[in-house]
């Protein structure tokens, strides 16, 4: 993100999901990433 923004002429809008780091970087994040954390297979069934 942050080379794209170096890149760029104007500015560039970021969506999606992803960490607090990306979403310094200005990632509007559709949800927080933690919510997509499992552990175990019993959690993605």
């Amino acid at each position: 993100m942050t080379a794209l923004n170096k890149i760029s002429n104007r500015p560039i809008e970021f969506s999606g999901i992803g960490g607090e780091k990306m979403k310094e970087q200005g990632l509007n994040s559709f949800f927080p990433i933690s919510d997509l954390s499992v552990i175990g297979i019993s959690e993605i069934l």
